[in-house]
């Protein structure tokens, strides 16, 4: 898997462009436990500072906010 990925965040900057990081391990679980998200690995979260909203790669309307501490 690429390291990171440019795709728009809905959340920081409406209709550009983002760098966006693959999933840590943490953030993989929660989105199983708490989004019933079955398989994440097509799942990004934005890399801008502070920002905390994950998305999948095919799917910008899908994308979720993470809390504070699993961002």
């Amino acid at each position: 898997m690429s390291k990171s990925k440019d795709l728009p965040c809905k959340t920081c900057r409406p209709h550009r462009s983002r760098p966006h990081k693959p999933l840590t391990k943490e953030q993989e679980e929660w989105l199983r436990h708490n989004k019933g998200v079955k398989y994440t690995g097509d799942w990004w979260k934005c890399a801008e500072t502070g920002c905390l909203t994950a998305r999948p790669f095919t799917s910008e309307g899908k994308s979720v906010q993470f809390p504070p501490d699993i961002a």
